[in-house]
């Protein structure tokens, strides 16, 4: 949808040059310490350039002070030992009940079909704090994690046989995926403890821990190899995410493993010496393989192919079986996360292990036997908000938001407690007030501009355009839009919206793994001008996902107009970065009876289309 504030938007997009915007003061959440905010339209990011590489600073020679493990309290009393492990013990991050805790499933017994009460996932974790990235030891006693149990996030162990937590790191800064060296005596994780995301390990005899890597573009995701010589990571230094390899000491020089123009994320080792990852370099999400002329060692790539069983859109993190003859695959829809096991020698894939509302990730796959803890199910969560609807029957009112800047700042009665409940979350997780300003909400029946439908869903009452951009006072950018493809070449282009959070200490938010887009670069050259611009430096500091968060209360974004004559590649008003929907699976004529009877909406709209 296109709304008429949103194009004058783009009017004072040209205007910046000259003029400077209003300031305009932005609430923010009691005790959050934060700038001053100005709206302004254009991007005075510096473009990125391929040709010109960043500074690659030294590792340093000092090692950071040793830290203490500190063991925690077990949270529930009685834990009991659930014997698993014939065919393997697959563990993994999962969302229920909105608490993200760590589960296991038993391989033998889940594949002798569906899982049911006797063979669903162990969950292994219940604190309520989220859980998140585990990974076996290499002898299978000790599960290492992440977890924001306090203000930030930090890294933790799980002894298997008692289910007993114990603290590994303690820094202010985000600390996270962590991957075990093979002989157990190491963890390589990514921080943000250096002032950007880079790549440090963690000696676990006195918590020493030292950097990997040191560069000023955002370095995560490490994997130990299995010989121990190197760690695979995900680096931006070329302009794109590229697959790394690295000295665990960080001494040697770095080599860029996969050398694409697409982006390549999620590197697995495999027991062979070759890497998994995946890539969207065929236009889809899919799961590849890069052999070396020399397993173990870092030599020329030879062979790319695609792993049969990955063929379905989505698809994210996996874990590879020991024998390296089957993997373990997270595909992710737009609302469901699946885990499925994809036999690589006979081309099969089972029915998925698992096919679940929550989001699913961080599969890790160990060959043996263990007696794990199970915690017990998580209890229902209460609502998020409660829709307090007014009768006035048959009809549903339209209603104000209270404090909210808009043309027309109400929504139908149906979803305005959503929108309440949204604001309130987005102020307290970034400290800001994103919300309380809106380019848009509400529209009479008659409103219509060039690029906006005159079946819009504003008209219905469900939907919002948030404004299009947010600074501090000195010109930092508060929101960042980042591009998603989905769906392969016939596919079509999504944006997700972060929020830089007011406190930068690592009490809100998660470092930004993504380049944002900078629509403006169009209007500097040619090539950027053909993809409808191009991506910017992965700026640091810490970020809140205001798309995912919407989308929890049920307003989720819409895709980009990309039609001859209306492209978002040419017009930047066509992207609609900036709408959401609450849509409640109801058709766009259904909506609009619930705020409007028939005989008046007969006199605007009919089945083909407007009558006046």
């Amino acid at each position: 949808m296109r709304s008429r504030t949103a194009l004058l938007g783009l009017v004072g997009v040209l205007a910046v040059v000259v003029f400077a915007l209003l300031v305009r003061p932005i609430l923010s959440s009691p005790g959050a310490t934060r700038e001053p905010i100005v709206e302004r339209e254009a991007s005075s990011t510096p473009l990125l350039s391929k040709a010109a590489p960043l500074k690659k600073t030294p590792a340093p020679t000092t090692a950071s002070p040793p830290v203490r493990i500190t063991p925690l309290a077990i949270p529930s009393p009685s834990p009991t030992a659930t014997p698993t492990g014939r065919e393997g013990i697959l563990i993994f991050n999962w969302v229920r009940e909105r608490n993200q805790d760590l589960y296991a499933i038993d391989l033998a017994a889940s594949s002798r079909g569906p899982l049911s009460q006797e063979n669903a996932p162990i969950r292994l974790t219940d604190h309520p704090g989220p859980d998140r990235s585990p990974a076996w030891s290499p002898d299978g006693a000790r599960i290492a994690f992440a977890s924001r149990r306090e203000r930030n996030w930090d890294l933790y162990l799980l002894d298997v046989a008692t289910g007993a937590v114990s603290r590994l790191t303690d820094d202010p800064h985000y600390d996270g995926a962590p991957t075990w060296s093979p002989d157990g005596e190491y963890i390589a994780f990514e921080s943000m403890r250096e002032g950007d995301l880079d790549v440090f390990t963690l000696r676990l005899s006195d918590g020493t821990i030292a950097p990997v890597t040191t560069d000023a573009t955002p370095d995560y995701g490490p994997a130990w190899s299995p010989d121990g010589q190197h760690i695979a990571f995900v680096a931006w230094r070329d302009g794109n995410r590229e697959i790394y390899l690295a000295s665990p000491t960080g001494v040697h020089a770095l080599y860029n493993f996969t050398t694409n123009p697409a982006d390549d994320h999620h590197p697995t080792w495999l027991e062979s010496g070759g890497l998994s990852f995946v890539s969207d370099r065929d236009g889809r999400s899919a799961l590849y393989v890069q052999t070396t002329e020399q397993p173990g060692t870092i030599g020329i790539p030879s062979i790319v192919h695609t792993l049969a069983g990955t063929r379905y859109l989505g698809v994210t993190d996996h874990s590879w079986s020991p024998d390296g003859e089957s993997v373990a695959s997270v595909q992710s829809g737009r609302r469901t996360s699946s885990l499925v096991v994809s036999s690589v020698t006979s081309n099969r894939q089972r029915t998925p292990l698992l096919y679940a509302d929550g989001a699913i990730g961080d599969p890790d796959w160990f060959a043996g036997e263990a007696a794990l803890v199970a915690r017990p199910d998580p209890v229902p969560a209460p609502p998020l908000y409660t829709e307090v609807v007014e009768p006035r029957a048959p009809l549903y009112d339209l209603e104000y938001l209270p404090g909210v800047d808009a043309p027309n700042a109400r929504l139908s009665d149906r979803v305005d407690d959503a929108f309440n409940a949204l604001r309130e979350r987005v102020r307290d997780k970034t400290g800001y007030d994103f919300l309380g300003v809106l380019s848009d909400a509400w529209r009479p029946l008659d409103a219509k501009d060039e690029g906006s439908s005159y079946h819009s869903w504003h008209k219905a009452g469900r939907a919002i355009d948030t404004r299009t951009e947010l600074r501090t006072a000195s010109g930092r950018s508060v929101l960042v839009v980042v591009r998603e493809d989905k769906g392969g070449p016939w596919g079509r282009t999504y944006w997700r919206l972060y929020l830089r959070t007011a406190r930068q200490d690592g009490s809100m938010g998660e470092p930004l793994k993504q380049a944002p887009w900078d629509f403006f670069a169009r209007f500097l050259s040619e090539e950027a001008a053909e993809e409808g611009g191009k991506p910017l430096l992965v700026p640091a500091g810490y970020y809140v996902d205001f798309t995912a968060l919407a989308a929890e209360y049920g307003w989720e974004r819409i895709g980009a107009n990309d039609q001859p004559g209306f492209s978002w590649k040419d017009d930047w008003i066509a992207s609609d970065f900036w709408h959401f929907e609450k849509r409640h699976h109801l058709s766009w004529r259904s909506a609009m009876l619930e705020l409007y009877d028939e005989e008046i909406l007969n006199e605007y709209f009919w089945v083909g289309g407007p009558q006046r």
